[in-house]
């Protein structure tokens, strides 16, 4: 998510409409760049990111793909900024991830 404070209200009214309303955050955690927000547990869990290496936000969002959480309606990253994504990370889980993709 892009972290401005506009945002980071939307975010905070999404999660209390999902059933996350009480787990004590606030606009401001949703502002900081380079922050990772994880609700829930694998294999069920949310990762609320403000920021990816490699993608600047523009990006993120020109290349975004709705799709869906069950009945919920989300975007992702699209396949080109997630590969420019794993690229630029260059840990070994995202090598073996673009060698899965066939992304060498």
């Amino acid at each position: 998510m892009r972290p401005d404070p506009e945002n980071a209200e939307r975010i905070l009214r999404a999660l209390g409409d999902f059933g996350f309303g009480a787990v004590g955050l606030a606009a401001r955690d949703f502002t900081n760049p380079e922050k990772v927000i994880q609700l829930g547990v694998p294999p069920v869990r949310i990762d609320i990111v403000t920021s990816i290496t490699g993608v600047s936000w523009e990006e993120a969002a020109a290349g975004r793909v709705r799709g869906n959480y069950g009945d919920v309606p989300v975007h992702f990253l699209g396949k080109k900024e997630f590969i420019k994504n794993k690229r630029a990370v260059g840990r070994k889980k995202d090598e073996a991830d673009l060698e899965a993709l066939g992304e060498e």
